[in-house]
């Protein structure tokens, strides 16, 4: 890795050149949890500190200006009944992003990129599902009309409100952890097999690991940080019929994310697409295919990977659901502190609480 000396001013990536198959490094700083190194080189002649870092950005649905925040809220078609219903949704989903964008921070710099963009993300996951259960090109109407209908709301509240229009609306997010809370598979993705492992990463002394552990979890340190991070297996079982990565060519992958970032997201469509052995010579064709028509785009090999506690870990059907059916039901009295102190605990958040 190269790292930049930056004073007053901002690098860029000029070009990568790639020789053959090469060494991909997470670039996020395990020790401390984000995204730059910064290094202890004294101060400019102005009395700027200097650093050495290596910005990085882990997600593509959104590409933010200088200081603006991230604006996202997520939508699960499949789980609706007709057009009519998701719009429904849409436009509660709509106003609760747009009124975050009212909402004032403590950083000058950033009140005014979010009052100047409005930025938001409507997401939508479980896109695959919805694939299947309403119909390819019906469900492609739906996002294309939904879009339409976004932009009317968007000009009348933002009217309304005396505010810019959002300068973007839509996205599809990767999700992941969120979805699973409503049963969705993530963002556009395939499923990763009819039956995986989950693994999520958590603080090692959250209060969550004890209600974990209590219900028999699987938890184990985590390669990269065992000191202070920990992982939990979680079972997902989803329905056999729904198409697995692994019959999904890599070309049906990017048109899916080509079709949907016309129809839907003015962001853009974050997606991990998945390549078999047989297709790494297509890779190049594909992205050159699609070279117009995307704004973000990752690949990530289906097959061995040598990468540890995957976020995805495929396994046979009955270990899962034995796994599964070997958990007990979670108990979060600890936290929710019912009884006594549940009234004056009522409206806390973290380590906060409003009055």
């Amino acid at each position: 890795m190269l790292a930049a000396e930056s004073f007053s001013y901002n690098h860029k990536i000029v070009s990568i050149e790639l020789d053959g198959i090469e060494d991909v490094y997470c670039m996020t700083v395990p020790a401390y949890f984000n995204f730059c190194v910064i290094g202890d080189e004294g101060k400019t002649a102005a009395g700027k500190p200097k650093y050495s870092l290596i910005p990085v950005a882990n997600c593509g649905e959104i590409q933010l200006s200088s200081y603006e925040t991230c604006n996202l809220n997520e939508n699960y078609p499949a789980n609706h009944k007709d057009y009519w219903d998701l719009q429904r949704t849409l436009k509660f989903s709509y106003l609760y992003s747009k009124a975050v964008t009212l909402l004032a921070t403590n950083w000058q710099e950033t009140n005014a990129a979010i009052s100047r963009n409005r930025r938001i993300g409507c997401s939508m996951s479980g896109i695959q599902e919805a694939f299947i259960k309403f119909g390819r090109k019906e469900f492609l109407s739906w996002a294309d009309q939904a879009y339409d209908y976004l932009t009317y709301i968007d000009k009348k509240y933002s009217d309304w409100l005396g505010v810019p229009r959002s300068i973007r609306k839509t996205t599809v997010k990767p999700s992941g952890t969120v979805s699973l809370l409503a049963g969705a598979l993530p963002g556009i993705h395939h499923t990763e097999s009819s039956s995986y492992y989950r693994t999520v990463r958590l603080a090692a002394n959250s209060p969550i690991m004890d209600i974990l552990k209590n219900a028999n979890y699987r938890i184990e340190p985590a390669a990269t940080d065992p000191t202070r991070t920990l992982v939990v297996y979680f079972p997902v079982l989803v329905d056999e019929s729904l198409p697995k990565k692994s019959d999904v060519s890599i070309w049906q992958q990017f048109k899916d994310v080509s079709d949907f970032q016309k129809v839907w997201s003015d962001n853009a469509v974050s997606v991990t697409v998945t390549f078999t052995k047989n297709e790494v010579n297509q890779i190049a064709a594909c992205l050159s295919a699609f070279d117009s028509e995307l704004k973000s785009v990752s690949l990530l090999p289906y097959f061995e990977h040598g990468y540890v506690q995957a976020p995805y870990i495929a396994a046979p059907r009955e270990e899962v659901q034995a796994y599964a059916n070997s958990l007990y039901p979670l108990d979060f009295s600890s936290l929710t502190n019912e009884g006594e102190n549940a009234e004056s605990n009522k409206f806390c958040s973290n380590e906060g609480c409003a009055i």
